[in-house]
């Protein structure tokens, strides 16, 4: 009778075992659900952190547009860089500026170059924004963007343009569109920004797709 009650512990014993114990199949099975929700997860927080620098360089980009409009009565100055003026005048994003203080480069959050020159030209002045835009995966979701900000800006805008430097030096300008004030919607080769939809975005954009090139963003008025 002790044997026998023995023999039972024995097999009681090896049956919890086993259900303790996983199968290969089941720990292949295991890792895979795993792999699946880790590839999941880092590809949202990609997407989310894209989303994030999207909405940032907006930010940026909006700030250095409305706060050069703000100021631009404020450089009276032979042409040139005004970022040292703007840094001074808090007009830029600290975030933004990188380098010294007697010679600072701007920067979005995708590490792309901005430029600010005014320049004078009898009693027309006006400045420029140079946006560099550097052959990326994300060129044209940054190049869209781009666009999408300076759009709030058509009423006191002159023109932004696309253009890249050639092997020869030589400088080729697509894409230039006109702010309210100096385009003409029945003419084909002044369009106005304010109508740019969708696609006319994505078609002024793909011309930065592949290289590097300059967004070129103008404002212009009577001094």
């Amino acid at each position: 009778m002790e044997k026998i009650s023995q023999n039972k512990q024995t097999k009681r014993r090896k049956a919890d075992a086993a259900l303790c114990g996983r199968s290969m199949v089941e720990m292949l099975g295991v890792l895979a659900i795993i792999g699946v929700l880790s590839v999941g997860a880092i590809a949202g927080y990609s997407k989310a952190m894209m989303k994030y620098k999207l909405n940032k360089q907006i930010e940026q980009i909006s700030t250095v547009l409305n706060n050069a409009l703000l100021y631009v009565g404020e450089f009276n100055a032979a042409s040139g860089s005004i970022v040292v003026p703007l840094i001074k005048l808090g007009a830029i994003p600290e975030n933004m500026i990188h380098g010294t203080n007697d010679n600072p480069t701007l920067f979005d959050v995708f590490n792309n170059r901005l430029s600010v020159n005014y320049y004078i030209d009898g009693n027309i002045r006006f400045y420029a924004i140079q946006y560099v835009i550097d052959n990326s995966n994300y060129n044209l979701d940054v190049c869209r963007n781009v666009v999408t900000a300076v759009k709030e800006n058509a009423a006191d805008l002159w023109h932004i343009n696309m253009y890249k430097t050639l092997e020869d030096g030589a400088t080729n300008i697509e894409g230039q569109t006109y702010g309210d004030r100096y385009c003409n919607p029945s003419d084909p080769d002044k369009p106005c920004l304010r109508h740019m939809g969708i696609m006319e975005i994505d078609n002024f954009c793909r011309y930065c797709q592949q290289d590097k090139c300059y967004l070129g963003i103008l404002f212009g008025y009577n001094g």
